[in-house]
């Protein structure tokens, strides 16, 4: 049976948001020699703890060089294409903006050193595209168990990877737990259903977004913010 395949409409969205983000940073930088975007919206841990709490959000937006850009663009292109697409235009953008919020807020907690970038929601796509996998591959059956092994290689890989200097461990640890904690109950899970009448199969959801479940996709963003709040709270 055809499944449902969404237009990744914010995947590309979100692309050419990046780069405009990112060519307002180079201007800033050419004119006034500073990159005042980073400044009032990068995860620096001293304004988080004094208050400044949009910055749980707004680093997921910049990046610090071309290069950074271009190889988040590139993840973001390759797994926010295919995410859209199998989850559906609501449940991918709770996924990545939920995803780079618990990055954000893992960095902020475990990382003292300032941060960008959207690599955080990035892992958490990864972490929905594998649990997607895991809740269907009694369905897709050997397909589906290719697809889930070599997802669980690809996150081992680039989170061995994320052990070099300069890269921030904790900002994707966080984002891949969070996509896997969101997805575990909005991530599609079929089901094949057979007409009495007709004796047509038709495709079932059993985790459709309705109302609860948006309900906990927001518990768990206000989990984020509470545990900041706590944690900023201590160490003030």
């Amino acid at each position: 049976m055809a499944l449902p395949a969404a237009k990744p409409i914010f995947t590309y969205s979100l692309l050419g948001t990046l780069v405009v983000v990112y060519i307002l940073q180079a201007l800033s930088e050419l004119i006034i020699g500073e990159d005042l975007l980073f400044y009032f919206g990068g995860k620096i841990n001293e304004f988080i703890i004094g208050g400044e709490y949009w910055r749980l959000v707004t680093p997921i937006f910049l990046h610090g060089s071309l290069a950074h850009l271009g190889s988040n663009a590139l993840g973001l292109f390759i797994f926010g294409t295919r995410v859209e697409s199998l989850f559906g235009h609501r449940r991918f953008l709770v996924v990545y903006l939920l995803s780079g919020m618990a990055g954000v807020v893992a960095s902020f907690i475990f990382s003292a050193q300032p941060s960008l970038g959207a690599s955080g929601a990035i892992f958490g796509l990864l972490g929905a595209f594998t649990v997607y996998f895991f809740n269907n591959r009694s369905k897709f059956g050997d397909r589906g168990n290719a697809y889930l092994r070599d997802m669980l290689v690809l996150i081992g890989i680039q989170l061995f990877v994320s052990f070099r200097p300069g890269i921030d461990l904790w900002g994707h640890v966080g984002g891949l737990i969070g996509g896997v904690a969101v997805s575990l109950f909005i991530a599609p899970q079929w089901r094949v259903d057979i007409d009495a009448t007709t004796g047509v199969p038709t495709l079932g959801d059993d985790h459709p977004l309705n109302v609860w479940r948006g309900c906990l996709a927001l518990i768990l963003a206000l989990a984020l913010l509470l545990v900041t709040f706590f944690v900023a709270a201590l160490r003030r």
